[in-house]
């Protein structure tokens, strides 16, 4: 369990594969998750002896390992939207947190996956 993990998200899982007319077709996963943690983390990058610039990123903690991959989409909650096949998933939900890294830490005294999301 992770400790002050209280939310839960709805992750959309972008799969991609050919159709029965051998076109590419995006379809959306909607996955449900409770116990999340989500927070902020700002990165510093430094330029000798000066500050260079700040960014912001969120970090969604789920418990486990999830089948989670760069492109896919998180709401905050419980969402019910469901996307249609070749449906934009950016364009369709409120507020979509865009998944950009994601590290297994299944091997952690916690066993997570942690998603940097902007």
């Amino acid at each position: 369990m992770i400790p002050f993990a209280n939310t839960s998200i709805t992750l959309y899982h972008k799969r991609r594969y050919q159709n029965e007319n051998s076109k590419t077709v995006t379809a959306w996963e909607r996955l449900v998750f409770h116990g999340c943690r989500i927070f902020t983390k700002r990165v510093i990058t430094a330029v000798g002896d000066t500050l260079a610039a700040t960014a912001d990123g969120q970090i969604v903690q789920i418990e486990g390992k999830v089948n989670v991959a760069v492109g896919d989409v998180i709401v905050k909650g419980v969402c019910e939207t469901v996307i249609p096949e070749n449906g934009v998933a950016e364009q369709l939900l409120d507020s979509p947190l865009v998944v950009k890294a994601v590290d297994d830490n299944t091997d952690a005294p916690m066993p997570h996956t942690a998603v940097t999301v902007r």
